[in-house]
């Protein structure tokens, strides 16, 4: 009877250990600090990573969460802006995030933010959308201002009454 109840235990512990095992393997990330290289060959087959990258205005942090069909699933998080830039835009877009499902033949252009955000949802894609807007309404706006003032500056040369080209 012993024997039993004292197999029963070792077959139960053994049990847990596997499960513990497995738990680990499932959640293991691979963590690639600052390493580009690294992450990008992760990338590749779509196994679990996590780096941190620095551009010339900020630190991003990429997770590749898994794979979905012939996409790889990657979560961005933009973590801090530079101190050059302005503390609204700072509020308002740091520790955004967005998820990408990037096909694994794009996956060079992940760390291209403008060819990855079509892959994306979120927050984060969302700002870049935004500010991208606002970037092409002031170039809009400034050049439809400079057209005016040639306009007017033609006419006033030709002798042509404003009040006729409206």
């Amino acid at each position: 009877m012993e024997k039993r109840g004292s197999k029963n235990k070792i077959l139960f512990l053994g049990f847990l250990l596997l499960v513990l095992i497995f738990l680990i393997i499932l959640t293991y990330v691979k963590d690639c600090g600052e390493d580009k290289k690294c992450f990008l060959d992760s990338l590749k087959s779509c196994k679990k990573a996590k780096v941190y990258l620095e551009s010339d205005n900020a630190v991003f942090s990429y997770e590749i969460l898994g794979q979905k069909e012939d996409k790889c699933v990657t979560l961005i998080t933009l973590e801090r802006l530079n101190s050059n830039v302005n503390n609204k835009l700072k509020e308002q877009i740091e520790k955004k995030k967005m998820v990408c499902e990037i096909p694994k033949s794009e996956s060079d252009n992940l760390f291209n933010t403008k060819e990855a955000s079509a892959y994306c949802t979120g927050p984060l894609r969302e700002i870049f959308l935004q500010i991208s807007l606002e970037k092409l309404y002031s170039f809009i706006v400034n050049s439809l201002g400079q057209t005016a003032v040639k306009i007017t500056n033609i006419t006033a040369e030709s002798g042509i009454p404003e009040s006729t080209l409206y």
